[in-house]
C-alpha cells in the first residue's frame, strides 16, 4: 500500500514538473519572438536615417540603389524573424546585403570576408536570426564610421566543444577611440543592440540548457594604441 502510494505520489509530481518545464519554455519562446520583434524597428530605423542622409545631401542616385536594397533586405529580414532557427547560409546573405548597405552609407566603404571551418555546414546548420546583425551593426557604427581610410570586418565561424563559436573583428576606431566623440546617440544604438543580443542568449541558455555568451575585446597594436575591437559570440550548434 505505501508502495502504491510512493508511486502515484511520483507520478503526480513528475507530470507537475512537465508541465512545469513545458509552461516555461512556451513563456521563453514567447520572449524570444518579442525580442526578434524589437530587432526590426530597431534595424529600420538605423537603415532610414541612412536614407535620409542621402536625400539630405542630394544624392538621389544613391538614395534610390540603397532604397532598392534596403527593400530586399527587409523583405529577408521580416521573413527570418518568424522562424526561431534559419540556416546559417541564410542569415550569411542577410548579413551580406546588410553590410554592402552601410558600405554605400560611409564615406570610406568597407571590405568585409567570412571565414567558416570546414566542419560546419551553412546549408544545415541552423543560428537564431539577426543574432549577428547588432554585433556587426555595433562595428561599422562605432567603428569603421569614424575611420579615415576603409575598413575591414572578419567575420569567423568554428566549431569548440559542441558550440559554435562567432567572432566579428574589426579595425576601427575602438572602444576607447569612440570617446572622443563623444556622441550619446551612438551610445544608446550600442546599449539597445547589445542588450537585445545578452537577452536573447539568455532565453536561449534557459530553453536548450547549453552554455551561451557573449564578450566584447579591444584591439590594440604593440604601442598600445587601438586597433579595432573583436566580439565572440558563442552558441548551441543546431543542425
Amino acid at each position: 500500500m505505501i508502495i502504491a502510494i510512493l508511486i502515484l505520489a511520483f507520478v503526480i509530481y513528475k507530470k507537475r514538473k512537465d508541465a512545469e518545464s513545458r509552461f516555461k519554455l512556451n513563456i521563453a519562446k514567447i520572449e524570444m519572438k518579442a525580442l526578434r520583434a524589437q530587432m526590426n524597428p530597431h534595424f529600420i530605423f538605423n537603415a532610414l536615417q541612412s536614407i535620409q542622409t542621402f536625400l539630405i545631401q542630394h544624392k538621389d542616385d544613391e538614395a534610390n540603389t540603397y532604397l532598392i536594397k534596403f527593400s530586399k533586405l527587409m523583405r529577408m529580414v521580416l521573413e527570418n524573424s518568424q522562424h526561431a532557427e534559419i540556416t546559417l547560409e541564410n542569415e550569411i546573405a542577410t548579413l551580406k546585403l546588410y553590410m554592402a548597405l552601410e558600405s554605400i552609407r560611409l564615406k570610406f566603404p568597407f571590405t568585409y570576408d567570412f571565414q567558416i571551418e570546414s566542419a560546419i555546414n551553412i546549408e544545415s546548420d541552423l543560428i537564431p536570426p539577426l543574432i549577428l546583425q547588432p554585433i556587426v551593426e555595433n562595428s561599422i557604427w562605432h567603428g569603421l564610421q569614424y575611420k579615415n581610410d576603409p575598413g575591414h570586418i572578419m567575420i569567423k565561424m568554428l566549431l569548440e566543444q559542441g558550440s559554435m563559436v562567432i567572432i566579428v573583428e574589426d579595425n576601427g576606431i575602438g572602444r576607447s577611440g569612440q570617446k572622443n566623440w563623444n556622441n550619446p546617440l551612438m551610445e544608446n544604438k550600442e546599449s539597445l543592440g547589445t542588450k537585445l543580443t545578452a537577452e536573447r542568449l539568455k532565453i536561449l541558455n534557459e530553453t536548450h540548457g547549453t552554455p551561451t555568451s557573449f564578450k566584447i575585446e579591444d584591439l590594440y597594436d604593440i604601442d598600445g594604441r587601438p586597433t579595432g575591437t573583436k566580439a565572440i559570440l558563442k552558441l548551441p550548434h543546431f543542425s
